[in-house]
């Protein structure tokens, strides 16, 4: 069992000592830093510091996020991901933003998913957005950046 280390993680913008903000970008599965690396450009903030981690292989964890939890430990301890009956430690997140954003018919990430991590990062004390785009492209959208953007004011 190899866990990541930070060989191939990229930093870009500011440097995080003098940064205002801080944004961790993480590819998605077969993926790489370079390839999430070009949100950066549109979020357009000189006072960010960027951080890119490079999974192990190209993938967080072995087994697709639907799978029963054991079965991509110890990579997810506490993840919230699982089947939806999976039994969940409490956590206060106190009113923390979180945005849920995916395709409706998103090939990758059921709608059902979505749904359930909202109402459990609300019971959690999540300050929740979710959006639910048409179609089943499988990217970020417009949308998701503006709502980032709004954050980091």
């Amino acid at each position: 069992m190899k866990t990541h280390t930070t060989q191939g993680t990229l930093r870009l913008g500011a440097p995080i000592a003098s940064a205002r903000f801080a944004v961790i970008l993480l590819h998605g599965r077969g993926s790489s830093p370079e390839d999430i690396a070009g949100l950066a450009d549109p979020i357009g903030r000189e006072d960010v510091a960027y951080v890119v981690p490079a999974a192990t292989n190209g993938t967080w964890y072995p087994q697709r996020f639907l799978v029963p939890t054991a079965e991509n430990e110890p990579w997810l301890s506490g993840a919230l991901i699982g089947p939806l009956d999976t039994p969940r430690k409490s956590v206060e997140l106190g009113g923390v933003p979180v945005l849920l954003a995916s395709a409706g018919f998103e090939a990758h990430i059921p709608k059902a998913y979505i749904e359930h991590s909202a109402s459990i990062l609300t019971g959690y004390g999540a300050k929740v957005t979710k959006h639910l785009f048409p179609g089943s492209a499988h990217t970020v959208f417009p949308e998701e950046i503006s709502w980032l953007q709004a954050r980091l004011g």
